[in-house]
């Protein structure tokens, strides 16, 4: 018996040892892959039953390692493209009145030179109206570029009214966006995704982005313009959007939050971690880079973290319930 309990105890002892090893390299894995030591169970972790879990909705999910480009978060809308046609037109009527004063002009001056029975007062009156309207198509495409910047400026008359039609038509959106008050950006992004109010599941991608020339006097804020083609829903003026504007420069590397996940308290964002089948912990997180699907998060947290996706919100309020807490935000 003696020998029998002793072998029971050394094969024990090699399987706690055994389990020391794989733990302690999957935490060096782990730390090394997030820069994170995995934790183990808080004491003061919030225990919720399997049957509360039920009754509350919660859905946990791992979160994942990712790598994305940085971004910027923008709000806006869509813009009403009435006034570009109106102005569109005014510049279309000019250059055509530019072109047959400029023909008129030319028409004169060389009637005059070969001698022909024209008054030179005729020649001066030619010139006069070619160098007004040279003048009034110059200052409507300044105005162009002042209110829609030069890359619409820069377009010729065959690509304004293509530009024009597809706007008409639908086929072509603008929006504008700007940063949170305070951001500003030293260089234009290199892409867009485009999130409209109410179609969040459906964005869209803009096809150029280039600076807005004003400053909202409200907000004071730096904003983008935003072209969208073929969207795939109708786009109508004043529709509220949020863009995801990914900028130069080097990937990212972190874990995923889901927006789902992320809950809001005391001025702070919070998700909440599982440890084991009933534990529960709130834990802070930053959350500095938006992406598409939620944030890219780069500290306190890590892949291997079990996160409530669903049902945080109501963790939230049996937990601050339970403690009597501060009220939610």
């Amino acid at each position: 018996m003696k020998r029998i309990a002793s072998v029971f105890i050394l094969i024990s002892i090699l399987l706690l040892l055994a389990w020391g090893v794989v733990h302690g390299f999957r935490v060096r894995a782990v730390t090394e892959e997030t820069g994170v030591v995995p934790s183990e169970e808080p004491s003061d972790a919030l225990h919720i039953t399997s049957e509360q879990q039920q009754s509350l909705g919660l859905v946990c999910e791992r979160l994942k390692s990712v790598s994305l480009k940085p971004q910027v978060r923008a709000f806006g809308h869509v813009l009403d493209p009435s006034l570009l046609v109106i102005l569109d037109s005014e510049l279309s009527a000019a250059e055509n009145a530019l072109v047959n004063s400029r023909s008129e002009s030319e028409r004169a001056e060389s009637l005059y030179q070969e001698g022909e029975n024209i008054a030179r007062k005729n020649v001066e009156t030619a010139l006069a109206q070619f160098r007004a309207d040279t003048i009034k198509t110059d200052a409507l495409i300044q105005r162009f570029a002042l209110e829609w910047g030069g890359d619409i400026a820069g377009l010729d008359a065959a690509a304004r009214k293509l530009l024009m039609a597809s706007l008409v038509s639908g086929k072509v959106a603008l929006a504008r966006v700007e940063l949170p008050g305070g951001e500003t950006l030293d260089v234009i992004p290199d892409a867009a995704k485009v999130l409209v109010l109410g179609r969040e599941n459906q964005p869209l991608v803009a096809s150029h982005i280039s600076h807005a020339n004003n400053v909202d006097p409200k907000t004071q804020a730096q904003g983008f313009l935003l072209r969208i083609e073929y969207p795939s829903f109708p786009l109508r003026p004043g529709m509220a959007l949020a863009a995801l504007l990914s900028l130069p420069g080097k990937e990212m590397n972190g874990v995923l939050i889901p927006r789902s996940a992320v809950v809001r308290h005391e001025g702070k964002t919070w998700i909440f971690v599982r440890y084991g089948a009933e534990s529960f912990k709130r834990r802070e997180v930053v959350l500095d880079n938006p992406s598409e699907d939620g944030w890219l998060c780069q500290e306190g947290v890590m892949a291997e973290d079990e996160v409530v996706i669903t049902g945080a919100q109501s963790l939230l309020s049996s937990e601050v319930f339970d403690t009597g807490g501060g009220e939610e935000d």
